[in-house]
C-alpha cells in the first residue's frame, strides 16, 4: 500500500459515493493531504514528510526517511504533548491496519493513556462489519486487507525500540 494508492482509493470512492474526497477521512479521524510534504511544527521530525493530519491540535502523520533504507515508519507527531511523536506502524499499510477499526483522531491518546487506548484498540479490533460506522471503513479494510494488530503493546514497544532513535528533530537552541 502506498500514499498513492490510498489516494486513487479515495479518489474512486468519491466518484462512486458522490462524496467530496476531502471529506471521506474525516469520519474515521483523518484527513489524508494532496501532496506529501513536511509539516513545520517545532517537533515534527525532520526526516518525516507528513501525509495526513486529524485536524486536531497540529496532530499529524508522516513517513520516517530513514538513511540508507526503503522501509518508511509512520511517525505521529504530537505538539501538544509531553511526548512529540510516537512511532505507529512500519510502513503505511500497518498504520493504517492499527487504525482502521478504532479510527485516527483517537491515536493521539496514545501519548496521554496508553494503557487505556491500547485497551480501546484491542476492543475495536472485534468490531463486525455491521457495527462498523461507514462503508467506507468498511470498503477500506477489504480493498487492503487491514487485519487488527496480533499485540498492539508489544507492537509499539518494538517500533519504538527500532525507530525512535532514529527521529530528529528540529534544533532551536
Amino acid at each position: 500500500m502506498s500514499f498513492e494508492e490510498l489516494k486513487q482509493f479515495i479518489q474512486d470512492y468519491a466518484k462512486r459515493s458522490g462524496e467530496q474526497e476531502g471529506d471521506l477521512f474525516e469520519s474515521m479521524g483523518m484527513f489524508l493531504h494532496d501532496s506529501l510534504s513536511r509539516l513545520d511544527y517545532f517537533c515534527t521530525p525532520i526526516n518525516s514528510i507528513t501525509f495526513a493530519s486529524t485536524g486536531g491540535d497540529g496532530v499529524h502523520y508522516g513517513y520516517l526517511n530513514l538513511e540508507n533504507s526503503t522501509i518508511k515508519p509512520v511517525v505521529m507527531t504530537v505538539p501538544m504533548a509531553d511526548t512529540h511523536n510516537v512511532i505507529l506502524g512500519e510502513s503505511l499499510h500497518e498504520f493504517m491496519r492499527l487504525g482502521a477499526r478504532y479510527g485516527y483522531f483517537d491515536l493521539e491518546q496514545l501519548v496521554y493513556d496508553r494503557e487505556k487506548t491500547v485497551i480501546e484498540i484491542n476492543e475495536s479490533f472485534f468490531l463486525e462489519e455491521s457495527e462498523m460506522d461507514s462503508l467506507l471503513r468498511i470498503d477500506l479494510i477489504k480493498k487492503f486487507d487491514l487485519a487488527p494488530w496480533r499485540n498492539v503493546t508489544e507492537r509499539l514497544k518494538e517500533l519504538e525500540l527500532k525507530y525512535l532513535p532514529q527521529i530528529v528533530v528540529p534544533d532551536f537552541e
